[in-house]
């Protein structure tokens, strides 16, 4: 009996990372790969000649065999992420989240589908867990006296500042999100020197803790302190189930008589356009995601 012609993908697609399976269009699995097989926690060659409607929940088996054949009628390239959040189902009847390809071979024999699968169970917690943050960060900045502010590590974009950092500076949030170093303008022109100077040496590096004077929105003058953290990725993933968390980084000791970054931007005395600070250095130092700032007005 001659061998199927697709049946000769089985030593190409067990080369691939991803779980990968090739069906028919009545969606009868006709080649599968061992990764396949593993995350769904079948033995080797168990799933050969399976509906591929055991791979879905079964909540969701009844619209997942709608979707197959509309898609059996105009079958095309479909990358993954194209599709709302799809699940998996394994043989114990545990589901995971999946993010699907779906790609059509024609052959003589017929249409025949590849489906490359992965599980992202992993990324989808991450995600969650990185919004968890970011609104327990929002939530408890909110909440401060002090004004809070984090941006990219040349000081250049805002990512974030809360209603007491815009007020301090009385500068308006959109300009500040169009470019950050707008702050500079509201420094008293007798400190901005040594502040522009700090902030190039700080960029990259975080750690600050100076003291200057600013103005406030209504012309008076307030002294300002502010300091400054790194923020940087730990070590980079080194196996499949690698997580990458966001952490503090040392510094060693400043020098006393360094300046520092503020927020603000209000009269200028100067009319001096703050400059653009230099770029991080390429000698191994971690990789700086943001730079977290707090301000505090002493009087």
């Amino acid at each position: 009996m001659r061998e199927s012609p697709i049946r000769r993908f089985a030593d190409l697609i067990e080369l691939l990372p991803d779980a990968t399976l090739i069906s028919d269009s009545a969606g009868t699995i006709r080649v599968v790969n061992s990764m396949c097989e593993r995350i769904f926690g079948y033995a080797p060659g168990e799933l050969m000649e399976s509906p591929i409607d055991l791979l879905v929940p079964l909540s969701h088996r009844a619209a997942h065999r709608d979707l197959r054949e509309r898609f059996a009628r105009n079958p095309h390239l479909r990358p993954m992420g194209e599709r709302p959040q799809l699940w998996g189902c394994r043989k114990d009847g545990s589901h995971f989240p999946a993010a699907i390809e779906l790609n059509v071979i024609e052959t003589l024999q017929g249409t025949f589908v590849i489906a490359s699968i992965r599980d992202i169970s992993e990324k989808l917690e991450e995600s969650f867990e990185l919004s968890l943050q970011r609104s327990l960060f929002g939530t408890l900045a909110a909440t401060l006296d002090d004004a809070v502010w984090v941006c990219s590590p040349d000081y250049a974009t805002l990512h974030f500042a809360n209603q007491r950092f815009i007020d301090l500076s009385g500068c308006e949030r959109e300009r500040l999100e169009q470019r950050f170093l707008h702050w500079l303008a509201s420094v008293h022109p007798e400190d901005r020197p040594r502040l522009q100077q700090a902030v190039t040496d700080d960029a990259h590096r975080g750690g600050l803790d100076e003291t200057y004077r600013i103005y406030r929105p209504d012309g008076g003058l307030a002294t300002v302190r502010t300091r400054t953290v790194a923020l940087s990725l730990a070590s980079p993933p080194t196996g499949p189930h690698s997580s990458s968390y966001a952490r503090a980084e040392p510094h060693p000791p400043r020098d006393p008589q360094s300046p520092i970054a503020a927020s603000t931007d209000a009269p200028r005395a100067s009319g001096a356009e703050p400059t653009d600070v230099p770029g991080p250095s390429r000698g191994g130092a971690p990789s700086i995601q943001r730079l977290i700032g707090v301000s505090r007005l002493i009087s």
